[in-house]
């Protein structure tokens, strides 16, 4: 077996083990690998760019970014290739519904752009989670009225109670209309994207730059936000860690993430 034209891998949960680190050596070999094949590999996950480089500090340069959950597709030369904001009406409708709800945040609505994170000033230091959000977001920036932010938003962070957030997200739906992507990756954690907007769209407007098919396209992921790539990839892999609903649906790693799942897998071809 030959490897793919292009490998997308989700991060957390994915290929990142539990400490957010990844074997070098073996991620190394594949690059070079990929690189003399004219292959492409893909961070594709719902992180901002920020975070992917921080944890991915060594190999930047060497691949590409379909990041904020399809929001934003930037290749490895520093090419923007897609950036999908949402709309006024959209940042306040998610906020109003937030506010309307008889359960708190567990840290505030993010706000974010292609380049920072915006939070309102009132919900600074509020919610069990508001330090992830520091850490994601260290140039957090604090503001009074969504008007205030100076770039298009690509991605609304929220994080609600787990047992709760299923029919959160029904009632962000119903609110929306259809006019955003509500997904989330897990453990309560949910975004909201631009309508029509996921990993396989940016993995798409990937495709059309270099010439690429999906048949021709390998995935990896956990979570019910990697479901759309790996439904569109003509070889798509779930983490033995993975959620139930993707390891219904498609083959298995043959480890879990903090096993070397992705690599050991990709080392098969």
């Amino acid at each position: 077996m030959t490897l793919p034209k292009l490998i997308a891998v989700d991060l957390d949960g994915t290929f990142f083990d539990d400490h957010q680190q990844v074997n070098a050596a073996k991620f190394t070999a594949l690059l070079d690998r990929l690189d003399a094949a004219g292959g492409h590999f893909v961070a594709a996950t719902g992180n901002s760019r920020d975070v992917v480089d921080h944890f991915l500090a060594p190999f930047v340069g060497r691949f590409d970014y379909v990041i904020q959950n399809g929001g934003q597709v930037v290749t490895k030369d520093n090419e923007t290739l897609a950036l999908h904001g949402l709309d006024q009406r959209q940042l306040e409708l998610v906020k109003a519904t937030v506010e309307a709800d008889d359960l708190a945040p567990r840290h505030g609505n993010v706000y974010s752009t292609a380049t920072d994170g915006y939070m309102m000033r009132a919900d600074k230091g509020q919610g069990e989670l508001y330090q992830n959000m520091v850490m994601e977001f260290p140039n957090l920036i604090f503001i009074d009225d969504l008007s205030e932010i100076p770039d298009p938003v690509i991605k609304i962070i929220l994080n609600w109670p787990e047992s709760e957030a299923t029919p959160f997200m029904a009632k962000l739906n119903a609110e929306l209309a259809g006019t955003a992507h509500v997904t989330t990756s897990g453990f309560g954690m949910i975004d909201v994207v631009a309508p029509n907007v996921d990993k396989a769209v940016g993995l798409q407007t990937l495709a059309n730059h270099y010439g690429v098919k999906f048949d021709d396209m390998m995935a990896f992921g956990d979570g019910a936000n990697d479901i759309e790539m790996l439904q569109a990839v003509g070889q798509p892999f779930a983490m033995t860690n993975a959620a139930p609903a993707l390891l219904e649906q498609f083959p298995q790693t043959v480890a879990d993430n903090n096993h070397d799942g992705v690599l050991d897998t990709i080392a098969t071809f």
